[in-house]
């Protein structure tokens, strides 16, 4: 029986890795040699209190020295080719590789490789204490996963598509918010709110970074999602003035998100009114577009989601009441319900739209695509 040959998008994404690879492979190489120069043996893992460099040590500085430029380099390139588009979506695709998405994917990528390497080697040096080998074997294995993380990346961030993006942003905030609680130094912060954990020392750094990348990347995920907006506003099926707020909307809520990172609360008092302005305005704009889906895009969501986003959007009304008018729960219990809401609705959201786009009548959609890409 003859093999099954990959798809066009898949080799295209399997070649890039390969030519990747080498070059990730040699800054591996030539790092550990500089390094570990004059050492007979290297630890396999040293904990920081040994001061000793460890392969480990270095192989997280080369996850940084590559991940981050092949992210940079390799953004997207093949995502108009994805197996899981129509041919009017690989057209949308298609000039999405813009320089902030770039740079917010990047970073959130090496932060992502660097914890998974150092949670790695920490398993690893647990496993094999005092384990150690020759210089020159340091130096190979140090090669080898630096060429094997070259290839990874590349392969994963040139495919890198809207569902894709949106998976990341789950991910980074999850993951992020997770770290940050084990790390934590007061266990008490659950009393105070999520966002306490960005003023608490053991965690703050850990928790604002998470919520700016969190904040970067959904803004990608959203310049994607306007875009299939647009299409639609030119097609004439979302008003101009719908279309300018949900744009404006999703603009806000994901630069809302970015200064909640920048400005944690309980550093000072104004620090602390301009993160709370920036939540309660963010959840104010999600709720007014969950009550009011129909009016800003009438015929457009099936009346399945219209429901459910007007119950989402009411259960976030009811949640706001238990908390500041009735007391009946505490504000980490209002966060949750509304991270839970919220989440739900933009993945619902983002589905239900790409659903509506994929039943229009093709030629009309690239019509309407090239329209927007020659007034550009």
């Amino acid at each position: 029986m003859d093999a099954v040959s990959p798809s066009p998008f898949r080799s295209a994404c399997l070649r890039y890795a390969r030519l990747a690879a080498p070059p990730a492979a040699l800054v591996g190489l030539i790092v550990p040699l500089f390094l570990f120069s004059g050492m007979e043996t290297v630890a396999l893992f040293a904990a920081p209190q040994m001061e000793e460099l460890s392969i480990g040590a270095v192989c997280f500085l080369l996850t940084i020295l590559t991940a981050f430029p092949v992210c940079v380099i390799a953004y997207r390139l093949y995502s108009h080719l994805r197996d899981d588009l129509t041919d009017v979506e690989k057209t949308l695709e298609r000039g999405r590789q813009d320089w902030i998405g770039r740079l917010a994917v990047s970073f959130a990528v090496m932060a992502i490789s660097a914890v998974v390497c150092g949670a790695a080697f920490g398993l690893i040096g647990s496993a094999f204490t005092n384990a150690r080998v020759t210089y020159i074997m340091a130096a190979v294995i140090c090669a080898a996963y630096s060429g094997a993380l070259g290839f990874a990346v590349a392969y994963y961030i040139t495919g890198l598509g809207k569902q894709n993006l949106l998976a990341l942003v789950g991910v980074v905030a999850v993951g992020g918010i997770f770290i940050s609680f084990l790390v934590a130094q007061d266990d008490e912060w659950w009393r105070e709110s999520i966002s306490f954990l960005g003023y608490d020392p053991g965690s703050s750094i850990i928790f604002n970074l998470t919520i700016i990348m969190t904040g970067l990347i959904a803004l990608t995920f959203s310049r994607d999602l306007i875009d299939d907006l647009q299409v639609l506003n030119q097609m004439g099926r979302i008003p101009l003035n719908s279309f300018r707020f949900i744009r404006v909307g999703l603009t806000l809520i994901c630069l809302g998100i970015v200064g909640i990172g920048l400005f944690p609360t309980a550093i000072s008092d104004l620090s602390t009114f301009v993160h709370n302005l920036f939540a309660h305005s963010m959840a104010l704009l999600f709720i007014i577009a969950m009550l009011a889906l129909d009016r800003f895009a009438p015929a457009i969501y099936p009346a399945s989601f219209i429901r459910t986003s007007r119950i989402a959007g009411a259960v976030c009304v009811a949640a706001f009441i238990a908390y500041y008018g009735l007391n009946i729960i505490n504000f980490v219990a209002l966060e949750l319900i509304l991270f839970i809401c919220f989440g739900v609705w933009v993945y619902l959201f983002n589905r239900h739209t790409k659903n509506y786009i994929r039943a229009q009548n093709p030629h009309e959609v690239l019509r309407a695509t090239m329209e927007i890409r020659q007034a550009q």
